[in-house]
């Protein structure tokens, strides 16, 4: 019995010296879960501005949109004396206005204000849907120009360009007028090409029932509706 008392201070001994390694481990240990946790609390970003993309627009305008300018011309005739359709020119080399024919049921004009306001560079091309059978003995021209203050054509001055047709217009007539956009038009000058700002341009349309017109033209009718298209230049 004594022998087994003896013992027990030994092991008390060894109990109080693994405790005391144990204590400053157990430190060791909670002291690097601290320094990791701060650790992980040390970050750096950076970033873009906020991007965006916005798509720009070509739109384009006219001041008649739906109406009929040349409104239900009945009962024409041909003209007396003219054989050719023969607008008037820039201001500069003689009259300007308005083409008149001997009477309003030979011939005449419209104009009409084209105003294109897209964000992106724009090409604007005139066209028509025509049908009947009086278009091939109309002659018919549109030129581009400037100054009229109303559909009649008041005021307005020629800038000489012609999109179709010709100044003194002998073989160009409503049904040979383009039918679609025309991406190939030759020039500038005589269509309206990179457009960039919001700006209108006039178009004069003239026809005329000429002198000497084939009988096969009496009792015939045609129609048109014209358009203006702009597309991304």
């Amino acid at each position: 019995m004594a022998k087994h008392a003896h013992g027990r201070p030994e092991e008390e001994r060894r109990r109080r010296r693994w405790l005391a390694a144990a204590i400053p481990l157990s430190m060791l240990l909670s002291s690097a879960l601290v320094w990791q946790s701060s650790e992980a609390a040390f970050t750096d970003t950076d970033a873009t501005g906020t991007n965006s993309w916005t798509t720009g627009s070509v739109t384009v305008d006219i001041a008649q949109t739906g109406v009929a300018v040349f409104n239900a011309l009945t009962d024409l005739r041909p003209d007396d004396t003219l054989l050719a359709l023969a607008p008037p020119g820039p201001a500069a080399v003689g009259p300007h206005g308005p083409f008149v024919a001997s009477l309003t049921t030979n011939g005449g004009s419209r104009c009409i204000t084209v105003t294109y306001s897209g964000t992106s560079t724009g090409d604007i091309r005139m066209y028509a849907t025509i049908a009947g059978t009086l278009a091939p003995y109309l002659l018919f021209s549109v030129d581009t120009g400037s100054g009229a203050t109303n559909v009649d054509c008041t005021g307005y001055t020629s800038s000489g360009s012609y999109i179709y047709g010709s100044a003194n217009n002998t073989t160009a007539f409503l049904s040979g007028f383009p039918t679609a956009f025309d991406a190939t038009a030759p020039s500038v000058a005589t269509e309206w090409s990179n457009v960039t700002a919001t700006t209108s341009k006039q178009y004069r349309l003239s026809w005329l029932l000429a002198k000497g017109v084939s009988e096969l033209s009496q009792g015939k009718t045609s129609t048109a509706v014209f358009t203006w298209e702009a597309q991304n230049g």
